[in-house]
């Protein structure tokens, strides 16, 4: 019997270690080379990759997150720049993946775009307050909160303006974008 046990074990740890690499993998917000679903793509008006300070629209314009198979991943919408800040008011993941802590990875990977492209924003600062019909704001506030905690964002508050919102606010500084 405990040999069947030990067996099981075996297994189902590969199983976990296995999972988790094809998740890493899918997910990786570096540039593939081969164009598989392996890379996350930021893309911009037009479905051409994003641009956070084009020659031909206003800067910051939405951003369209996808998978390397074209699959909607997430969104960032109304941004604006101002300084050396970048300001976000809209990020949301695909409602397919909320809850699956992708997150990070794309506001990490969108960090690194920034930094590519506009290396003079030293700090991103974001209000979250977009809802969905039908949404639990008390629970999508707190997984916006405890997000802007995990990549590091000092300032994180939460303001009710009203009731059918809960505005997350916070501030990402650059020496944080990577961690």
């Amino acid at each position: 019997m405990a040999f069947y046990l030990y067996i099981l074990g075996v297994l189902a740890t590969g199983g976990l270690l296995a999972w988790n690499l094809y998740r890493r993998n899918r997910m990786s917000t570096e540039p593939s080379n081969d164009d598989s679903a392996a890379a996350i793509k930021f893309i911009g008006f037009g479905r051409t990759p994003y641009e956070l300070i084009p020659d031909d629209r206003p800067p910051a314009s939405d951003c369209y997150v996808k998978d390397g198979a074209g699959s909607s991943v997430a969104t960032f919408e109304s941004m604006s720049l101002s300084g050396d800040t970048l300001h976000i008011d809209h990020f949301a993941l695909d409602g397919s993946l909320k809850g699956s802590g992708l997150g990070e990875t794309v506001l990490r990977g969108f960090a690194r775009l920034v930094a590519e492209q506009a290396p003079q924003i030293n700090r991103i600062t974001f209000d979250l307050y977009r809802v969905s019909e039908g949404s639990d704001i008390v629970k999508l506030a707190q997984a916006r909160y405890a997000l802007l905690k995990r990549i590091g964002a000092h300032s994180v508050f939460q303001r009710q303006p009203n009731e059918y919102r809960i505005c997350v606010s916070g501030t990402w500084d650059k020496p944080h974008w990577s961690n």
